[in-house]
């Protein structure tokens, strides 16, 4: 019998495993060794001294830029003297006098250059907010917090404004719409979106974390639904508005014997009462009142061209709801808007026939924040922020030229999709005849469908003339000014976090009428109210507004010196080192508006090195 022999390999050995890595990282490095010596520590001697020259320039431009923010902060703070402030509830106060003069028609300029009407004694109590889109439901939760008796009136069955999708007669946006700013900046301040929510939410989501607030801060309990205010108006004892609401009224057996005799179409046996609604008006008055209606009431349509004349379909981007009513059309869409025009271009590109943009002016046209799916280094930079870089950056570029002159648009893959030739850009239109637009480069096409992303005009018919920001501007874009008491939230237009816009606008406002902030004159609040323009537009991005009701608020939200002298330093050092993103109501974790997460989300957790380390493949 053979005895099977076996050979030793070279593999069988127990440290040839070992000798193979070394030797395939010794052909990998090695060559890379000199390249080591002779390249990388001259880059890393280059970009230490790049740091360097970073560090000592931004220090040499520091007191320039402290200098500059000063200026911004003395622009957006009062430009006269805050001597007037608003009775606090417990004040005692003259009983107001009910013969004042008040505004009527025939004695308006009489009243105003004789009497002071709108600076009253009396403090304010009781509050209407008008409106259950999201400014309404935070004006609603600031005059609460603030010991003011306030009640919200919608005219809909629901809160949630124009992000209601399934109510048409009130949403303004289409079935794919999709926010452009982030769901951990668009917020307010004690409400997360739940972290498994997508970065940036469309209707279903905004309106879910609309309704969860209202809900959270127990909100519902002072919203009148199918109420709507079809009229306010100043009287001796405050402000009177009507109310129309929907009563069920019910119909007796005997009523409906009669009527089904008439009919003679249903059954004898159905003898149950059956309830019909019918409108009410009820008169109410308040101390104040604050409109909160939104500024996208009325579609702007061009004067100058005739639109009446096309034989195809004409509708406003807020009458454009599924991407499925434009399918094999041949698309045009008037303007870009900030968002809407590109958006919706990009939306009909997928089952039109053809879409081709008409553009006036050409924006600069930005992407949201994300590359392959992840956040840029930029956009986790600024998340990162501390709250005193990021208001001094603010405060700072607000000096800088608007190098966006002609506006910005949040083009999602706008730009994409007109390499591609999905999208046609033309410009603007010189006539329209028939089914056939000719534009000022001369040539025409055919087209089966127009969408006019042409903005909105603001307006608000059921408050009096003299109460409207038309009449005489507003003091610092939410104060009338000749009648303090009543204020407008969100009737400016950032190109930025609309939420926080709208939350530091009623919490100023709040402060003012419960007596906590001050305020100059009726005269000098008159000379420096800002013009309101019907037409609604993006003029300044997010963080202007941000700082603008910030200053007015600070020296009462954030007394620092104070603080620091009376030794909460710590508290000061949590308040500057806050994430500058975060909403301002969530900077101080001692008194975190709503509840927020405390000490988490107040320190800046994010350190730069991990953020360069995991955004490095992108840059």
């Amino acid at each position: 019998m053979e005895k099977s022999s076996t050979r030793a390999t070279l593999s069988d050995a127990p440290w040839h495993p070992h000798l193979v890595w070394w030797c395939r990282m010794g052909v990998r490095y090695g060559s890379l060794l000199p390249l080591f010596f002779l390249g990388v520590l001259p880059l890393a001697r280059v970009g230490v001294t790049c740091v360097y020259a970073a560090f000592v320039g931004l220090t040499c431009a520091m007191p320039f830029m402290v200098t500059l923010a000063w200026l911004t902060w003395r622009e957006f703070d009062h430009p006269a003297p805050a001597t007037r402030r608003e009775p606090c509830a417990g004040e005692p106060h003259p009983p107001r006098d009910p013969s004042a003069p008040r505004s009527d028609d025939d004695d308006e300029e009489e009243e105003e250059e004789g009497n002071d009407v709108g600076d009253v004694t009396a403090p304010v109590r009781t509050v209407a907010v008008i409106g259950g889109g999201a400014a309404g439901l935070v004006a609603l939760r600031q005059m609460l917090a603030h010991g003011m008796d306030a009640v919200l009136f919608e005219r809909t069955d629901d809160v949630g404004g124009l992000w209601d999708y399934a109510s048409p007669e009130r949403s303004k946006v289409f079935r794919n719409v999709l926010q452009n700013v982030t769901k951990t900046h668009n917020r307010f301040a004690g409400h997360h979106p739940p972290k498994d929510w997508p970065i940036y939410l469309g209707h279903e989501h905004t309106l879910k974390y609309l309704r969860s607030f209202a809900e959270k801060f127990g909100l519902m309990d002072r919203v009148r639904l199918r109420s709507e205010v079809t009229s306010c108006v100043e009287t001796a004892n405050g402000f009177e508005l009507v109310i129309e609401t929907e009563a069920t009224q019910k119909t007796s057996p005997r009523a409906e014997k009669r009527s089904r005799s008439i009919r003679a179409a249903q059954s004898a046996a159905a003898t149950t009462t059956t309830p019909s609604t019918v409108k009410v008006s009820r008169t109410e008055v308040f101390d104040a009142v604050c409109v909160c209606t939104g500024q996208l009431a009325a579609p702007s349509v061009p004067d100058d061209l005739n639109f009446s004349s096309f034989t195809g379909a004409v509708l406003h981007s807020s009458e454009y709801r599924d991407p499925r009513d434009l399918a094999e059309a041949r698309v045009l869409v008037v303007g870009t808007g900030a968002a809407s025009g590109s958006d919706i271009a990009q939306d009909a590109c997928a089952l039109a026939e053809s879409v081709t943009v008409s553009v006036r002016t050409h924006r600069w046209m930005i992407h949201r924040g994300l590359t392959q799916g992840a956040p840029t280094l930029l956009a986790r930079t600024c998340s990162a922020m501390p709250a005193w870089f990021g208001s001094l950056l603010a405060l700072y570029a607000d000096w800088i030229p608007f190098f966006f002159t002609p506006g910005m648009t949040d083009s999602r893959d706008f730009l994409n999709a007109v390499a591609l030739g999905r999208i046609t850009l033309k410009p603007t239109i010189s006539e329209v005849n028939g089914s056939t637009v000719t534009f000022t480069d001369g040539t025409s096409r055919d087209f089966d469908a127009i969408v006019l992303a042409t903005g909105f005009k603001r307006a608000v018919p059921f408050v009096h003339h003299t109460l409207r920001p038309t009449y005489r501007g507003l003091y610092k874009g939410a104060l009338h000014p000749r009648r303090p008491r009543v204020a407008y939230v969100l009737f400016v237009m950032p190109f930025g976090s609309h939420f926080q816009c709208a939350e530091l606008q009623a919490s100023w406002i709040a402060k003012v009428w419960s007596g906590i902030c001050p305020t100059p004159s009726i005269e000098d609040m008159e000379r420096h109210a800002d013009p309101f323009d019907v037409d609604a537009s993006h003029a300044k991005l997010g963080e202007h507004f941000r700082m603008r009701y910030l200053v007015l608020m600070f020296r009462e939200m954030f007394p620092l010196v104070e603080w620091a002298r009376s030794g909460q330093l710590g508290r000061v050092w949590r308040t500057l080192w806050a994430r500058y993103a975060d909403p301002v109501g969530e900077w101080d974790p001692a008194r975190a508006e709503g509840g927020g997460r405390g000490t988490e989300g107040h320190y800046l957790r994010a350190k730069m090195a991990p953020i360069v380390w995991r955004n490095i493949k992108f840059i």
